[in-house]
């Protein structure tokens, strides 16, 4: 897996994306995209790590995009960055998942730089995990799961350490 961070950033107002691009593309890979229509090309064709979108774009809203993206790339991170404080748009992203972060615009470089790291250190986790739970009941089943495994083991080391005592007296 490549070490370095692949981002698109999807805005419609390209002042924004140059300003993204020049102060992020010596520490990460960098993928812009005016709107929605062209952000879903470039993930189709490219591993994106993290996908950070403006909200307010003409067809597709942002928190539009990072739904369709959570279906397709489960393990991408997803970051909404506007320059409007919408709660219910929030509220919305929070609550079914599809975002790891809220920016506000404008943003601070060193404050977003952090956040990005913190994405792809969580991508590198999703996608390094040896066994995938999507749902809450299957982690449970895996947790049960895990815990019988744990038994037995500890069963066996105790029958081992009683035949150690026994062997000894």
């Amino acid at each position: 897996m490549n070490s370095q961070a692949h981002i698109l950033y999807v805005d419609d107002e390209e002042n924004n994306l140059i300003a993204f691009r020049a102060s992020f593309r010596r520490l990460f890979k960098i993928y812009i995209a005016s709107s929605a229509a062209e952000a879903k090309v470039i993930l189709a064709e490219n591993d994106i790590h993290v996908l950070i979108s403006d909200q307010k774009m003409p067809g597709t809203p942002g928190i539009e995009l990072l739904e369709e993206a959570l279906k397709k790339y489960p393990d991408q991170v997803r970051i909404l960055l506007t320059a409007y404080s919408d709660f219910e748009v929030l509220k919305k992203a929070v609550n079914n998942g599809y975002i790891f972060k809220y920016i506000i615009k404008p943003w601070d470089e060193s404050e977003l730089k952090d956040i990005i790291k913190q994405a792809h250190a969580l991508y590198t986790k999703n996608r390094s995990s040896e066994k995938p739970i999507p749902d809450v009941e299957s982690r449970k089943a895996y947790l049960e799961d895990e815990i019988r495994k744990l038994e037995e083991v500890l069963a066996q080391k105790k029958e081992e350490i009683e035949k150690f005592i026994d062997g000894r007296t």
